[in-house]
């Protein structure tokens, strides 16, 4: 049977109730995924406000997924997908004997920017690119057009990649183009919030 107030201390302490309900209405819920880790590898995302995550499994191409959705709807959504941002670890057997600094010289060579790139001009145009550090690792970050699909010119992609040992950890995230100079900033929180599998 269900737990019910009794009527009779509803009325007795209706004041002492509303005030007690209306603090706890000044207090955002903790939400259920604030953080996300695999821990095979260790790669997680912590998105901070009024971001949350949870793992997903709808990309193939990742061992461990996760799909990140903003708590107030800013910035919006692009095409039909339910994410503002999905991460995800891919684990590369080639990458586990090389340390980090060799890691990051082979990220830095322009061969390596080159082939990234040149992967995701299949089906974006990249209209700019930097170099970036996470916890030590260098990476790469592309901004990008889609090049076809229905309203594709008015969507905006934001794409992080970066190695380790283990292997590659990517951050794939798409906003309108109304959104996306404001996005940009929050895009890269997120990317900051990534624990690297190690």
């Amino acid at each position: 049977m269900p737990f019910k107030i009794p009527s009779a201390f509803v009325a007795r302490n209706r004041r002492a109730l509303v005030c007690a309900f209306g603090v706890l209405a000044l207090f955002p819920a903790i939400p259920a995924h604030a953080f996300v880790q695999d821990p095979a590898s260790g790669f997680g995302i912590r998105p901070p406000a009024p971001f949350v995550a949870e793992q997903t499994t709808a990309r193939r191409q990742f061992d461990f997924g996760v799909g990140v959705t903003s708590t107030t709807g800013k910035p919006g959504l692009a095409g039909t997908g339910k994410y503002v941002c999905e991460g995800g670890f891919k684990a590369a057997a080639q990458n586990a004997s090389l340390t980090r600094d060799e890691i990051n010289a082979l990220v830095d060579r322009p061969e390596w920017v080159n082939l990234a790139k040149a992967a995701f001009e299949l089906a974006f145009r990249v209209t700019a690119q930097r170099r970036f550090t996470l916890e030590g690792y260098r990476g790469m970050e592309f901004e990008a057009v889609p090049k076809g699909g229905p309203g594709g010119e008015d969507v905006r992609v934001f794409i992080s990649l970066v190695e380790t040992a283990k292997g590659r950890t990517t951050l794939l995230c798409l906003t309108q183009k109304a959104d996306y100079a404001a996005a940009r900033s929050q895009f890269r929180a997120i990317r900051a919030s990534i624990n690297l599998p190690k």
